[in-house]
């Protein structure tokens, strides 16, 4: 549903090693780092293929991009599409404006995209 577990969960020392992967993702979604996300989900992809959560790991792509993207707004007053682009490591600066515009829409962010500036 996009909500992040409470970091109780994964300090119950009975699940401690078995969530250990899906904490490292958690930590990733709220960090915004899609390098790091998508180096977590090849490097666990078994685990999460055995668990039958591969699929809503890869969903989870889109909160990484929206909390990275709520700190790109709090950081700067103004930044190109191609920076966010670098930013979020996104494949295109077509995909970071939909991307962008789309979380402007949603009301994720306050910005405007000018393509003069």
């Amino acid at each position: 549903m996009g909500e992040i577990p409470n970091r109780a969960v994964f300090a119950q020392q009975e699940f401690k090693n078995l969530l250990a992967p899906y904490f490292q993702i958690v930590n990733c979604v709220k960090a915004g780092d899609m390098d790091k996300f998508r180096s977590l989900v090849s490097q666990y992809q078994g685990v999460f293929k055995a668990d039958k959560n591969l699929s809503l790991v890869h969903r989870l792509k889109h909160t990484v991009i929206k909390f990275g993207l709520k700190k790109i707004n709090i950081a700067y007053s103004k930044i190109s599409l191609a920076d966010v682009k670098e930013k979020l490591s996104i494949e295109s600066v077509e995909e970071t404006e939909q991307i962008v515009a789309k979380a402007i829409r949603d009301g994720v962010i306050e910005a405007i995209i000018s393509h003069d500036n």
